[in-house]
């Protein structure tokens, strides 16, 4: 059973962990997430966007709604 836990964005000082989680997908969200971090801490509202967008898409289409 995999465990996530949110994190705001306002708090990119804080490191998100995967607890009991493997796999291609969810080394990627980490990436993802760590990325978007960066990029909100940066104001970089462009690659926030972007990110956002391959966070979205990574997650599939109920993420949308």
């Amino acid at each position: 059973m995999s465990r996530s836990t949110h994190v705001p964005l306002e708090r990119s000082e804080t490191t998100v962990v995967l607890v009991g989680t493997s796999g291609r997908r969810a080394r990627r969200r980490a990436v993802l997430e760590a990325e978007l971090a960066a990029a909100v801490a940066e104001g970089d509202a462009q690659m926030v966007s972007r990110l956002r967008g391959e966070l979205a898409l990574l997650e599939g289409p109920e993420a949308e709604a």
